[in-house]
Order: C-alpha cells, then structure tokens, then sequence
C-alpha cells in the first residue's frame, strides 16, 4: 500500500456498538429531499427524480393523479369497499385470538375526526397512502387523553433529523406557517422505499408517471377528434381533372365554413353539395385506426396492477366478463389490494396508536373481515382446505379446526388423522358444512336495550359505539348468529363486577352506572341469561 493510499483512500472502521441503531446511508439534511412541505394540498405525484430513459418532467405531465380515470376509479373502489371491514381488538391468549368487545378506541376508529365525517377522513388517508406512500393523522388530546384525530396532507409533512438522529420531529407546512409536531403526537403510514429520503415512502403509482400521461392523451386525443366531428380532417383543392386548378380566398372561406356547419355538431353525418368541382383528400386517422381501446389496455392494466386491483371489478375491461370471472376479480381485488391496506393502517394502529391504551402487547387491532360479502365463500373453502391437509398427515386436528375457525379443545395438538379418529374428521367436516343457526332475542331484552338507549342520551354515559350497534340489533330483534350470541355472553362474564359498582342500582349515588347502562344495552339480565342458556347447549352439542 503507498504513503497516499494510506492518507488518502482508505475509509476509517468505526468499532461497532452493539447497542447503538447505526446511521441510515444518507446525508442528513433538516429539510426532507422529497417533500417541500408546500401545503397545497396538491395530489401531483412527488416523484422528482428523472424516470428511466427519458428526461421528460413525467410528475408535471401526469398532472393531479385523481384527474385520471383510471386512478379515479381505483381509489372509488378502495374507498367504497373500506367500510365493509371493522377494525377490532383482540388479545392473544396462548394459541386462541379472543375478541374483545368493549374498548375506548372502538369510538375514535369509528369517528376519528370530529369536524369530519368519518368516510371522509379514511378516504383523505387512504387517497395520500395509494398516491404519496405517505399518510399522517395528528392525535389530539384533550386532558392527556387523545380526543380526536386529524388528518394531515403528506405533501404539508416535512420529516426532520439533524445530523444525529435519522428523525426527531416533523413539521406541518402550509402556506402561512410551520408547526412543529412531536413524532408521539402522529399516527404515520408508508410503503415502499423513498431512496431520496429513506424517511418516507414512495406510492408504486410513482412507476406508472408514464401510463397514466398516456391514458390523459389518449382522453384529450379521441375528444378532440370527436369534438371536430365524426369524420377525420380532411383537405378540399379544386379538381385538377375538371381544369378547375384556383379558386380564391373568399371562395375557400366559404366552401371551409360550409364543410365545418354541415360535418360538425349537430350536424354531424350531415349532407353537402358542391357548387364546383373538388378533390376531398383525407389527412387524419378515424377513431378505429387510431384503434384507442387497444393502445388505452396497456396503461389500464399497468396502473390497476400498481393499485393491487384487478380492472375487471372496475368496470375498465369487459374481456371475458361472466359471472364466475366477475367474483373471481373481485376477490382478487381483495386479497391483493384491499387487505393489504387494512393490515398496513392496521400495523400503524399496533405502533402509534394502542401503546395510548394499553402496555399489554398481547392485545392488538385487526380488521375483522367477517362481514365482507365478496370473501364468504372463502371459508367453505378454507374448511375444505383444512379437511385436506388433515386427511393427508400434513397437519394436526387443532390446526385445521384453527384454518376452519373452529375452537381448539385439549388433545387436538397431539391428534393427527388415522383411522380411529375418522370420527374427529366427520365432526370437523359438519362444522365446516354446517349452516349457522341463528336467535331471536326476547321482546323483555328489547326492552332493556331501549331503556339503556335512552339513559345513555339522557346522561351522556355509558356502552360504546359497538354496544349501541348491539342494543338496535336486540330492539329490531334481529336473528343474532351464534357467534354474536357467545360475544354476548363473552361481554356480560366480563362485566359482572360492574354489578357490585355503586349507582348501579336504583337509589345508589351515580345511578344510573356506566356500567348498568352498558348491561342494558345488551339486553340487561335477561339478555345475560339468554346468551349462557344458548353457549351452554352448543357447548353440549360440540361434547355429543
């Protein structure tokens, strides 16, 4: 090695500190490279960097990406369909995943804002995830306790580290102020890798600049051709032919207009006569030729892949369009792009929001997607599927009740499929097969439930948004599915201690209780008696 090698050339080791988080392979800057904090509110893709093989300005062309059609739509579609997913919390409690029923962040998830609608607030969040990579919600607080949430624009966030620490603080820019925001006060969504700034994230959407320029092109193109009527531009010259060789200029102002009233607008397909011989010469391609359907596929199914959806669903394509491929899509349209969603807004939940509730890190949200319409039939397919890898060895009883939802007893660890316990498999086969019961509740716990609706508005106490759900149910006197009826009871054997609170008998100070009001919204005493009765004779059926 030579004296300037030596000097010169050769990096310094640094000694690793195990215990220490190493630098991220940036320079640190107090202002982020991506985002300027502009607060705009613009949706302009904030990709600045120059796209592969060409030098063009793809960001400025594209436009405001909710502008194009097919973004447009996809974002419909997302934003439609969040609402049939619930976000819930669990617990986890060994190998099982218990529901819990009541609990206070079931009412900020179901209103976060509160000078918002809530479909506006989750269509703000979801719009700035799909388009930016980035989405914020500042957490109020009202007394030490998180009161509402806000939303805020990405491209109003700039991130801030200063030179120590990849990331201290970000600031809220508009176009008046800057506010400094905590990072303890943000709930924060990204996806993807920002290599500019390896504090954000970048939308795949970025990689389709290209698509969806071409897709307003192609709208500003057939427009225009519609627009100058159903027949292409043309050129109108005397006839060589007939020795008609000149005409003048106040003779072509005429022959023009007479072509442009009598092709155009209302007129359209309409007649002509010429008054003197003339050559008519086409010069532009008719709609078919410029054959757009074909050229405007390439960009609907790059930007439906970037978005997780499948442009079938969306209405974007009608290639093989019949019934089975209709569901087959929509499926798709959830497994790839939809539940993705949900578990990224709700991993943001798990790490911003619940530590403000709860230190027990057994307990988390998840968005219960029971309820989706388009995904019922995948549970008769999982039970088949569990029903399979039992027969063939591959699993235990106890995972394929789990893959089937069923509950895991003692002994099905250890149980595996052979002959003696063919009876194990005809038991999980009519579980899986099985249509569920259902139960009417009692005119007596409707009544409760009206009652506890009542003290509720009157006192401004008491249940959730999730117990007053139940309480309309119990009043319409809904057929309840065995599954709500064990949450019932589930929710009355947790709460018997409210029982012994004072206020919640009548006379007591306090009365009526949080606690007794949120009992009648279950349906009270009777409602309690009437859920043990059903857990306890569907217990017996599951042991005969």
């Amino acid at each position: 090695m030579g004296f300037f090698d030596k000097y010169f050339n050769k990096k310094a080791v640094q000694k690793n500190d195990n215990s220490l988080m190493l630098p991220p392979p940036m320079t640190q800057t107090q202002r982020s490279y991506q985002v300027f904090g502009y607060g705009s509110g613009s949706l302009y893709s904030l990709l600045k960097v120059l796209m592969p093989g060409s030098s063009r300005d793809w960001r400025g062309v594209a436009g405001d990406l909710t502008l194009n059609g097919i973004v447009a739509v996809c974002l419909d579609w997302l934003i439609r369909n969040y609402n049939q997913a619930r976000p819930r919390v669990y617990r986890k409690v060994g190998n099982q995943i218990e529901l819990i029923e009541e609990h206070p962040v079931y009412e900020l998830l179901e209103n976060p804002q509160i000078d918002t609608t809530p479909s506006q607030f989750w269509s703000n969040v979801i719009t700035d995830l799909k388009l930016n990579g980035n989405a914020y919600a500042r957490k109020v607080r009202l007394e030490g306790k998180i009161g509402t949430l806000q939303w805020l624009p990405a491209d109003s966030m700039v991130s801030v580290g200063n030179g120590k620490q990849f990331l201290t603080h970000y600031l809220y820019s508009t176009n008046s102020s800057e506010v400094k925001i905590e990072l303890e006060d943000l709930i924060i969504w990204k996806v993807g890798r920002n290599p500019d700034d390896l504090r954000l994230g970048r939308s795949p959407l970025s990689a389709g600049l290209k698509e969806i320029a071409t897709d307003n092109q192609i709208s500003s193109t057939a427009y225009a051709v519609m627009a100058n009527g159903p027949y292409p531009s043309m050129i109108v010259a005397p006839d060589a032919s007939n020795n008609n060789v000149e005409v003048n200029s106040e003779d072509a102002r005429i022959v023009k207009k007479h072509l442009e009233t009598s092709f155009s607008g209302d007129n359209a397909s309409g007649v002509v006569v010429m008054t003197s011989p003339m050559s008519i010469n086409k010069v532009s391609m008719s709609p078919s030729e410029l054959a757009f359907d074909e050229v405007r596929n390439a960009p609907i199914l790059r930007i439906c892949a970037l978005m997780g959806l499948n442009p079938l669903t969306l209405g974007l394509t009608l290639d093989s369009a019949t019934y089975s491929n209709l569901k087959t899509a929509t499926q798709s349209c959830w497994q790839d792009g939809l539940i993705p969603l949900l578990d990224l807004l709700a991993e943001g939940f798990n790490v911003y929001l619940m530590p403000e509730y709860e230190s027990d890190k057994s307990i988390f949200i998840k968005y219960d997607l029971s309820d989706v319409r388009e995904l019922m039939d995948d549970k008769q397919a999982e039970a088949d599927r569990a029903v399979k890898l039992y027969t063939s060895g591959i699993c235990s009883l106890a995972d394929a009740k789990r893959i089937s939802g069923l509950e895991v007893v003692s002994g099905d660890e250890s149980t595996y499929y052979n002959a003696p316990g063919a009876s194990d498999l005809a038991i999980l086969s009519l579980k899986s097969t099985k249509e569920e019961e259902t139960y009417v509740p009692t005119e007596k716990m409707a009544q409760n439930a009206r009652r506890g609706l009542e003290m509720r508005e009157e006192f401004g106490r008491g249940g959730t948004l999730v117990g007053v759900a139940r309480a309309n149910q119990l009043i319409d006197r809904e057929n309840l599915s065995e599954e709500t009826v064990k949450r019932m009871f589930s929710f009355f054997s947790r709460h018997e201690g409210d029982r012994d609170a004072e206020g919640f008998r009548e006379g007591e100070e306090g009365y009526p209780s949080a606690g007794l009001i949120a009992h009648l919204l279950w349906g009270g005493d009777e409602g309690y008696t009437w859920s043990r009765n059903i857990v306890a004779k569907l217990k017996e059926e599951e042991n005969d």
